[in-house]
Formats: C-alpha cells, structure tokens, sequence
C-alpha cells in the first residue's frame, strides 16, 4: 500500500535580495558581528561584514487508511521543503572611502563570505534531494491505533529531525569554512594588498 504510492518531494528555494549597508562605523560594525557569532568579540578592527539571514521549513501530507478494526496506517504523500535566505547584507564601514584599495579589499572579502553561503545552502539542497528519500525509506509508514493528530506529529517529528540534522550538519561545515577567511592571517595578508 505504501509502496504503491510514492511520495511527492518538493523543495523551494531562495538566495534572496542582497543589500549593501555604508551607514556604519567599525564599532557599530563589531556591535553587530558579536551580536551575530553568540557574544563572540572580533579579534581586529571590524571594517566589513555580511549576514545571511536564512529559514528552513517543512510540511507533510499525510494521509491514513484503515488496516483492521481500531488500525490505521498513516504516510506522507507530499513533503514540502522551503528554505532559502530572507535577505542578506553586506556591510563596509563608512571610514572606508569608496573606490579606495581598502575599500575594494573589504568589499570583495564580504563578498566572498556571500558566496560561501550560498554556496553552502546550495550544497544542503543538494544533500536534501538526495537524502530525503532514504529518510522517506526509514521513517516508512506508521500503523497505529492512536489518535490522528498524535501520529501524525510524531511523523512529521520524525521527519523534521532527520532533516535538521542535515542543515546543521551543513550550517556547520560552511561556518568551518567562513572562519577560514576570518583569521588574522588572512587579514594580515589582505591588508598587505593595500600597503603601498
């Protein structure tokens, strides 16, 4: 019964608009890098940084037929997956001049940060498409004699988890490689471009 009735996958995304924010200085900049990283406090002067301000969703159709007396069997029908970036913003501090050596430096070390996490959430589709009919395969349908509601949270808990895991599985890999850029080395090393 189940077998017979595949489950529909779909999955929505967005990268979302991008804007660009000169408004503010270094200080207010490292305000808003450490209300983004948990607390953290930025090791240097903070000239440039962008946020990425992401969602992730998911809905089940599940239907349910009778088996036997007081039994039904309950299964997804369609998974639905919306997930994507609201917006993103690109701060540079205002005490960079436009068009400066500087200036470009900071502006193409964010817009690295911005590719890196697109990047990222490409690469969490990716893994979703792929991995969403094993997670189909595990979960199978639920045969049980509860209430309607309480299956079907229980399934969509079940699913949801799975799917979770993955994006923090994700989340975690690209903020790995978005520290990568982020070291005084890296720094040192860009701000030797505009030595001269």
């Amino acid at each position: 019964m189940f077998s017979s009735t595949p489950v529909d996958i779909e999955i929505n995304y967005n990268l979302g608009p991008i804007y660009y924010d000169n408004s503010k200085s270094s200080v207010e900049i490292s305000k808003l890098y450490t209300t983004h990283n948990n607390g953290k406090i930025p090791e240097n002067t903070v000239n440039g940084l962008t946020i990425q301000n992401g969602y992730l969703s998911a809905t089940l159709d599940i239907e349910n037929r009778t088996i036997r007396q007081g039994y039904k069997c309950y299964y997804p029908t369609k998974i639905t997956i919306n997930a994507g970036f609201t917006d993103s913003t690109v701060y540079i501090s205002n005490k960079l001049r436009k068009g400066s050596c500087r200036y470009e430096q900071t502006e193409r070390h964010e817009h690295t940060h911005l590719a890196l996490g697109q990047a990222g959430f490409m690469a969490q589709i990716a893994l979703l498409q792929k991995m969403l009919p094993s997670i189909i395969k595990k979960h199978g349908p639920i045969v049980s004699e509860k209430g309607q509601n309480m299956v079907e949270k229980q399934l969509f808990n079940d699913y949801n988890k799975d799917i979770l895991e993955l994006h923090q599985m994700i989340t975690e890999i690209t903020a790995a490689e978005q520290q990568k850029l982020d070291t005084t080395e890296n720094y040192m090393r860009e701000t030797a471009l505009c030595a001269n």
